[in-house]
Parts: structure tokens; C-alpha cells; sequence
């Protein structure tokens, strides 16, 4: 449930004060789900050319289940998505929420690779409150290693691209650097 407190505020600011207000843990799990796929939308609806997503999708089979998938349908040929669907072959966008209270682990953060496949691509995006630990960071930058690339958005750096926004700035330009800096590092 939102706040009713929060109405009255900018979306960016209003998004940041929930973000900070979520509990972390199980106990907040489908409210951190909820604003953070408010968040993706605020910082990267207008970039696809139909903002087409899906909450909870199930995979024909019924095996496993995303929690958020968005249709790569990028408009920038330059851009960040094209990226995505040329070197990742990235027709969907899966966002993965991990509402933790500590830093990922290395099984945790590698759990959301199981959606990635070549039809659907090799690219993921993971939620995190407090980011990854260091064997996290080592499984990132081996299956970077592997063509496939998983990118870590902690609260911190949510906030960062949310004003980024707010200030006329494009926060796709956070994806790349946070790409370019995992490259280098391999």
C-alpha cells in the first residue's frame, strides 16, 4: 500500500521516500517488488518504444517464474538497450528484486541467471538493497566472461539514477558506465 503522505511529491522524490521506507527482508518483499518496478518504469519507460512488461511471468513450462520481464523494443540505436539486444540478444529485459537485508551472495545473485536462455537473451538486471558481495562480484565479472551480463542496481545507486532523472539527465548512461566498468575489470 502507498503512503498517502507521499501524493502530494514529485514521482522521483515520491519514489525515493518509498524505496528508503521499505522494510528490508521477507517482510517487505512485494512492497520493494511494487516500487521498484514503479522505479524501472520513472528512469526507463520512455526509452522503449512500447513500454510493454509483465509482473510475475511464468515460463511456458511453468518452471520458473521472472519478476518482472520487459519487451526490448529500445528507441536508440546508440543507447544502452540496443546494446543489450545486439551483444546479449537480449529481446527481454528480466528484473529480478532481491529485498535483502545483507549483500548478495554468490548463489543468490547467480540464481536469476536460470532465466536466461537465446531466446529470451543473456541479460539481466538484479535489484539488490545493499548490492553484492565479493564472491557475488567475482560470479558477476565470470559470466561477463561467459557473455552474459548481469548488472547489480542497489538502493543507493537507484537514487542516484532517480535524481539523475529528476535533473534532466539521462539514467541510462548509469547502465553503461556500470557496463564499462566490468569490462575493464575482466
Amino acid at each position: 500500500q502507498l503512503d498517502d503522505s507521499y501524493k502530494e511529491l514529485p514521482l522521483g522524490e515520491r519514489l525515493i521516500k518509498q524505496l528508503n521506507s521499505c522494510p528490508k527482508g521477507s517482510e517487505g518483499w512485494r512492497q520493494y517488488e511494487d516500487i521498484g518496478g514503479e522505479i524501472f518504469k520513472y528512469l526507463f519507460g520512455n526509452t522503449f518504444r512500447n513500454y510493454k512488461f509483465e509482473y510475475q511471468a511464468k515460463t511456458s513450462d511453468g518452471v520458473h517464474r521472472r519478476d518482472l520481464i520487459v519487451n526490448n523494443t529500445y528507441k536508440d540505436t546508440t543507447g544502452f538497450w540496443h546494446l543489450a539486444k545486439t551483444d546479449y540478444n537480449s529481446n527481454l529485459v528480466i528484473v529480478d528484486f532481491k529485498n535483502y537485508q545483507n549483500k548478495l551472495n554468490s548463489d543468490t545473485f547467480y540464481m536469476p541467471t536460470k532465466y536466461l536462455n537465446s531466446q529470451v537473451g543473456n541479460f539481466a538486471i538484479v535489484f539488490s538493497r545493499e548490492g553484492l558481495d565479493e564472491n557475488a562480484k567475482k560470479i558477476q565479472l565470470k559470466l561477463l566472461s561467459e557473455k552474459k551480463l548481469v548488472l547489480c542496481l542497489t538502493d543507493s545507486k537507484l537514487i542516484d539514477m532517480i535524481n539523475q532523472k529528476m535533473n534532466g539527465q539521462e539514467p541510462l548512461n548509469s547502465m553503461e558506465n556500470m557496463f564499462y566498468t566490468l569490462c575493464k575489470d575482466i
